[in-house]
């Protein structure tokens, strides 16, 4: 299947009702509503998802987002997962600077529409900072998990910042979450609805009990009480999340947090999901 670039889907869903689905357990008390509501109208929702969310739930979603490799150690993601991601058959987002499967071998494995991004890693300088991989850097500010970088494309922050019309990109993305959000704008989706962020690893997942052979998750591969959101962290992903709410609202796209009580209410506020009809 041809890979597409973001320019390719740019509104390309353009006034529909987007649904950002993360695998937190807050997720878990809408997939009944959102299910009823997609089989009611299909063609009024879109949902954007992530990692396993094939396994771990039996909803439909439209777009699959992955920000980085599960297995940091041999980045070469699409092999593993390909027989997967064709079965599903939703449009695939995956960050190609870090997961080196050859690009001419990923165009020959999938068999469904995908896009190939860059996530750089911003922390105020143009050096790949990101904590899993520190032990990478090469001693010149650069660092062995952003090799596969195409020189002189846009990364997805820049993209965003352009399709908004703003001067400032968003950060790290330290969840696929921020970007899954950025991409639901980038479609053209407005409203956007929000939920199963909930930035804590403790509370465990939509599904505790899935069983998954190959994860597409770091976290699960490494043991979910392994690893934890720390507060400096979780400002940064606000802080993104903030940015990313008022480049949208340059351009009059609204979102909201389908929850009352999670962290990203301090950015969105919080309506329910309800039907026109």
């Amino acid at each position: 299947m041809p890979k597409l670039e973001f320019k390719d889907i740019f509104n390309r869903d353009k006034g529909k009702t987007g649904l950002v689905l993360g695998l937190g357990p807050s997720l878990g008390r809408h997939l009944s509503q959102i299910k009823t509501f997609v089989d009611h109208d299909k063609e009024k929702y879109k949902l954007i998802s992530c990692n396993n969310m094939d396994v771990m739930t039996d909803i439909n979603f439209d777009y699959w987002m992955l920000a980085q490799p599960a297995n940091h150690e041999n980045p070469l993601h699409i092999p593993r997962m390909f027989n997967r991601i064709n079965k599903k058959g939703s449009m695939f987002l995956y960050t190609d600077c870090l997961d080196l499967t050859p690009r001419d071998t990923v165009d020959s494995l999938l068999k469904v529409p995908y896009i190939g991004y860059d996530q750089r890693h911003w922390y105020g300088t143009d050096r790949c900072g990101y904590g899993h991989f520190e032990k990478d850097f090469d001693g010149k500010g650069k660092n062995k998990c952003c090799q596969g970088i195409i020189p002189g494309r846009l990364c997805i922050q820049e993209e965003f910042m352009k399709f908004c019309g703003m001067h400032e990109h968003y950060g790290a993305g330290d969840t696929v979450g921020v970007h899954m959000v950025a991409l639901a704008v980038m479609l053209g989706l407005n409203p956007i609805y929000i939920t199963g962020i909930d930035l804590d690893y403790r509370l465990g997942y939509v599904n505790n009990n899935a069983k998954i052979e190959d994860s597409m998750d770091y976290r699960i591969s490494i043991g979910m009480d392994s690893i934890n959101r720390n507060q400096p962290i979780v400002d940064r992903i606000l802080k993104d999340l903030q940015l990313i709410k008022d480049s949208a609202e340059n351009i009059g796209t609204k979102i909201y947090a389908m929850d009352f009580d999670l962290k990203i209410n301090k950015v969105f506020e919080h309506k329910r999901l309800i039907t026109s009809t």
